[in-house]
């Protein structure tokens, strides 16, 4: 089983650089077969360019042999820079290999682009010396600790890339080894340095047609369930823990997409008094009351749905004046407690915070893939795209394989009316040409709503690579 996408902008030898991306996926079982494989359609369809950027998404059955991917992959390509992570199941083109082998890359020719790539190690240096001089009382006044902040946010920056001219960064981590949520925070200070607020705009490098900041998008590492089970890959360096990213600068444009695929039931509640994870109660009644008197006001299909888990929708900005589906952020709903009369939720919620309760449907996360991948063909067909989908959804969610990776593929398919291309999962009878697309199956989606940069669940993240003008 393979299959292999055409490079967008192929140059052959003697051309001048243009940018360029192709996509191969392999379904060999033996490593050495599949990175042969893939490598060699890389190779023909960039015509002799080399690629700044390989993003490798690899299956278990290949995690003890990244090592060997990465070596067949530099001795082939002789990529800038190599970023890979393994996953429950692989994504390439319009296929997603779920139970099965599979080795997809990405590869991508960025000229005029710096990519920065780096590991745990690289920042965890930086912490371990503010800690350090922490305990040697070296920022006792506020005008050192504030120095000496400075003086860290700025070797972050360096370090992972987040610089001006910031184009995204693209971020696979470890669940077992590292809380990658720690992270956002100093990032996205980095990111307001790169790009101060009004820098950014539509035809800037550093933001999206809406304007926002550089996007912070990737995927948590899903292919074991056990501590160093994983792989993640930068370059010669196979990791079993930690996390390992790139950040992209100059003139390429990255927007990202963030399906949540939800269906809201009730009305927004405003949060009356909740601590950690527990919501005491919701527009000063009890939560589980409230939620108990939503369920029993449900129509019975709607009901049948709660087999899936509920959701709770916290919106992410409160300034608004009203809120649409991309406004939340989903936390699904972990347990309730009688006696309390409490909800719990798997995010620490907060007083004052507004909420909306949510039901996991297929056929609501089908149309709102679809409907957001709409959006992007407005602005035309992308270079390449990355997808990151839940590990929840694929066959277990829609009953149909490829789903994702088609609905997101048919957004830019030429040729056929609307209807049709909002219906994913219906099987392909000789695809139309496909962008060039790599991602895979995670454990955890990383990526924005409004300015944060969040881990979610159940959602499908897209990330769009076009040339800036």
């Amino acid at each position: 089983m393979s299959s292999d996408t055409p490079a967008s902008n192929p140059a052959g030898p003697g051309i001048a650089r243009t940018m360029a991306f192709a996509s191969a996926l392999s379904g060999e079982r033996d490593t050495a077969d599949a990175a042969d494989e893939v490598a060699g359609r890389i190779g023909e369809q960039l015509a002799g360019q080399r690629p700044d950027l390989l993003l490798v998404f690899a299956s278990p059955h290949h995690a003890g042999n990244m090592a060997r991917i990465s070596s067949t992959l530099s001795r082939l390509l002789s990529p800038g820079c190599i970023l890979g992570v393994t996953g429950e199941a692989v994504i390439g083109g319009y296929m997603e290999l779920e139970g099965l082998p599979g080795l997809s890359v990405l590869a991508a020719v960025l000229p005029g682009v710096g990519v920065r790539g780096f590991a745990a190690d690289d920042i965890r240096r930086i912490i371990a010396r503010s800690e350090r001089d922490l305990e040697l009382g070296q920022r006792n006044s506020p005008e050192d600790r504030q120095r000496g902040d400075d003086e860290d946010l700025a070797e972050l920056a360096q370090t992972t890339g987040v610089v001006r001219g910031h184009a995204g960064t693209i971020l696979f981590s470890d669940p077992f080894s590292v809380d990658i949520s720690s992270l956002f925070p100093p990032l996205m200070r980095a990111r307001r340095l790169a790009w101060p607020e009004g820098s950014e705009g539509p035809g800037s490098p550093g933001a999206s047609h809406a304007g926002r900041r550089a996007p912070i998008i990737g995927g948590i590492a899903s292919a074991a369930r056990k501590p160093r089970g994983n792989a993640l890959l930068l370059n010669d360096r196979v990791m079993n823990s930690g996390l390992v990213g790139v950040s992209l600068t100059g003139r390429v444009r990255i927007d990202a997409v963030v399906s949540q695929g939800c269906r809201a039931f009730g009305p927004n509640l405003v949060v009356t008094s909740a601590s950690e994870g527990v919501i005491r109660t919701l527009g000063g009644r009890p939560a589980l009351d409230v939620l108990q008197e939503l369920i029993e006001a449900m129509p019975e299909q709607q009901r049948q749905l709660l087999a899936h888990g509920i959701m709770l929708g916290r919106v992410v900005d409160e300034y608004k004046d009203r809120f649409g589906p991309g406004d939340y952020l989903m936390r699904a709903v972990v347990g309730v407690s009688q006696d309390q009369k409490a909800v719990g939720v798997a995010d620490t919620m907060r007083t004052g915070s507004t909420v909306r309760f949510h039901l996991r449907d297929a056929s609501t996360a089908d149309a709102d893939l679809a409907l957001c991948m709409d959006a992007q063909a407005l602005h035309g067909p992308p270079a390449g795209m990355m997808l990151i989908t839940c590990n929840a959804r694929g066959t277990r969610l829609f009953g149909t394989a490829n789903h994702d990776a088609t609905v997101v593929q048919k957004a830019f398919a030429e040729g056929e009316p609307g209807q049709e291309l909002a219906k994913g999962g219906r099987a392909m009878n000789g695809p139309p040409r496909a962008i060039p697309l790599g991602g895979f199956f995670a454990a955890g989606e990383i990526g924005p709503v409004g300015e944060g940069v969040f881990v979610h669940g159940q959602t499908a993240c897209v990330a769009a690579f076009r040339p800036l003008p």
